[in-house]
């Protein structure tokens, strides 16, 4: 399992009092950019890039802390590498 700490900024929060959507997929992409970069070899991350084919969102339960939150993810979870040039 890979862990990618985040920090909540108060600008991440919305009138609701929640983490508005699209800042939560900005932190569903860094972490997956990460963990690729993390377990890829070199000349796979330099070859591949990324690609997001499809969002979706379960909330489980609020979080009680505004100030830091740990997402766990997987490749499975997060996507699968995408060809960085068409074939």
């Amino acid at each position: 399992m890979y862990a990618h700490p985040i920090t909540v900024d108060s600008r991440d929060i919305d009138h609701m009092g929640h983490v508005n959507n699209a800042v939560y997929l900005r932190w569903v992409q860094d972490a997956v950019t990460r963990y690729w970069e993390a377990v890829a070899p070199a000349e796979a991350v330099a070859r591949h890039l990324w690609v997001a084919l499809k969002h979706e969102i379960s909330y489980r339960r609020l979080h009680s802390s505004r100030t830091a939150w740990s997402p766990r993810s997987s490749p499975k979870a997060c996507g699968a590498p995408g060809r960085s040039s068409p074939p």
